[in-house]
């Protein structure tokens, strides 16, 4: 698997840092550009990505954090790997990446995973 990006609607202080969009927030300014960079990246309509902003800035979860199953999945092919994109009731999204093996030896061998690195992402786990 080559990485996995996981948009999640918490953020810690730990993981996070900068100065707070506004004083009840945990939520840097910085940090708010960066998740409406990945939502407007997936097509994530301006409006939806505006209440998703405002919900992360508030501290509520995401559907797509929550376990809910999402609506549409969306799956394409982007520099030799398999992208699949899946998008929740109140338009959050997740995205998965796997890479896809560019050559085989024909022989049998076990299953592994190769070319795996940890991504940073917003509050959430990723590989």
């Amino acid at each position: 698997m080559a990485a996995t990006l996981a948009l999640a609607a918490s953020l810690s202080a730990a993981l996070i840092s900068g100065t707070p969009a506004s004083a009840d927030s945990q939520v840097s300014k910085a940090d708010l550009e960066y998740v409406h960079t990945a939502l407007a990246m997936y097509d994530v309509p301006a409006k939806t990505q505006k209440a998703l902003l405002k919900a992360l800035a508030e501290g509520e979860q995401w559907d797509s954090q929550s376990g809910a199953a999402p609506v549409a999945t969306e799956v394409d092919y982007v520099g030799g790997a398999e992208r699949t994109i899946y998008r929740y009731e109140d338009g959050s999204i997740n995205v998965s990446t796997i890479e896809i093996p560019s050559e085989t030896t024909g022989e049998v061998s076990p299953m592994g995973i190769s070319g795996c690195q940890s991504i940073a992402a917003t509050g959430a786990k990723a590989w």
